[in-house]
C-alpha cells in the first residue's frame, strides 16, 4: 500500500533531531491506500519506529491521548509506544510493535478465531479501564455512526 511519498522537509527535520543516526535514504512510506494517510518506517541503530503525520490537530490530540491510554492499560508487548510528538508538525513517532497487520493474510479457521479472541480480549481490557463517556461524547459517537450510515447508504 505504499505510496512513496518522500518525507517532508519539517518532519525530516523533526526526525533528525529525535534520531540523530537515521538513514534518510531506508526510510519507507507504509502509508494505508487513502487520502490522509502519511506514515513512514524508519530504520534505526536499534531497531525502527513508525512516523506519522495527523490529517488535522484534533486527530493528533487523540491519537497522542490514546498511545498515552495504552501505555496505561496494556502491557509493552500488547500495543506500540508514544516515542515522541510534535503538535506543531502534528507529528508522533511510535515504537515498532511486532507481528503482522492482519488485513490481508490468509488465516486458517483456527488462527483466525485465535486473531478474534487475542484482539477481545486486548479491547475488553482497554474497555474495562476506560472512565464511561460523558454524555457529550455519546452524543458525538451517535453523531458519527449516523454520518457513517447516511454514506454507507448513499
Amino acid at each position: 500500500m505504499a505510496q512513496n511519498t518522500p518525507i517532508p522537509p519539517g518532519l525530516r527535520r523533526w526526525i533528525a533531531d529525535s534520531l540523530p543516526h537515521w538513514d534518510t535514504d531506508t526510510a519507507e512510506d507504509v502509508s494505508w491506500d487513502r487520502g490522509d494517510s502519511r506514515v513512514w518506517r524508519v530504520p534505526t541503530a536499534e531497531s525502527e519506529v513508525f512516523v506519522k503525520l495527523s490529517p488535522s490537530a484534533k486527530d493528533h490530540e487523540r491519537e497522542v491521548a490514546g498511545y498515552a491510554y495504552a501505555a496505561r492499560v496494556l502491557a509493552p508487548h500488547e500495543a506500540p509506544r508514544l516515542l515522541a510528538a510534535d503538535p506543531g508538525l502534528q507529528a508522533i513517532m511510535t515504537s515498532l510493535q511486532p507481528g503482522h497487520v492482519v488485513r490481508g493474510l490468509s488465516l486458517g479457521r483456527e488462527e483466525e478465531r485465535r486473531v478474534h479472541e487475542r484482539a477481545g480480549d486486548l479491547l475488553r481490557r482497554w474497555h474495562t479501564s476506560s472512565a464511561p463517556a460523558s454524555k457529550r461524547d455519546r452524543d458525538l459517537i451517535r453523531a458519527s455512526m449516523a454520518d457513517q450510515a447516511s454514506e454507507a447508504a448513499a
